[in-house]
């Protein structure tokens, strides 16, 4: 699967959550990809490291357009620390990845819960529907994990910011193709999920 890599995004922060991170991955992740750990100054426990000097999260974008402008693959699953995989999603993500090896979409978020983006259905993928975003809904640009068509990603992250800052404000040409398909509870987001229930 050559022309898509997975970038594992992280900072020296948020080390504490990458044992687990890596430990539900080696135990759910069954796909073969090219994989990078694009963090900050302390070493990489696992994947190729991309490394970056530690900047505030105002630099956030900053730091990861440094760092995708050295994956040379076409498209980029951007996959942030916190979100811990729950179980095998590999036969959904196959199917995902030859659709967007025929298609070409700008981008295709793998949702773990329910959005407030507004979307249309578009067609069935491995007996789930996938959605196409509205030109004008909200949360064009997202986060969650997501596979971003590499130029797009550079382009969205030239606006600089944090990661919230992007998702809400960004200004995304009505003419991109963003997909939505969900995948109910396949990982969780841990510093979220800690902050409300304390465990």
């Amino acid at each position: 699967m050559s022309d898509i890599a997975l970038a594992y995004v992280t900072c020296d922060k948020y080390a504490h959550v990458w044992k687990e991170w890596y430990e539900a991955f080696e135990k759910h992740w069954g796909c073969d990809l090219p994989c990078y750990f694009c963090g900050e100054t302390i070493a990489a426990p696992f994947f190729e490291a991309i490394p970056h000097r530690a900047v505030p999260v105002e630099q956030w974008a900053e730091k990861l357009s440094a760092q995708v402008e050295k994956i040379p693959e076409e498209y980029i699953f951007v996959w942030l620390d916190d979100h811990i995989q729950k179980f095998n999603i590999d036969k959904e993500f196959l199917e995902i990845a030859l659709w967007i090896r025929r298609f070409k979409p700008d981008a295709l978020r793998i949702m773990p819960r329910s959005s407030v983006s507004r979307y249309h259905f578009a067609q069935s993928l491995h007996g789930r529907p996938l959605h196409k975003l509205w030109s004008r809904s909200a949360y064009r640009v997202s986060f969650s994990p997501n596979i971003y068509q590499r130029d797009f990603l550079l382009d969205v992250l030239k606006k600089g910011g944090t990661p919230w800052e992007l998702e809400l404000y960004s200004q995304v040409k009505p003419e991109r193709e963003i997909y939505a398909y969900h995948i109910d509870g396949w990982c969780e987001n841990k510093i979220i999920s800690y902050a409300k229930t304390g465990k």
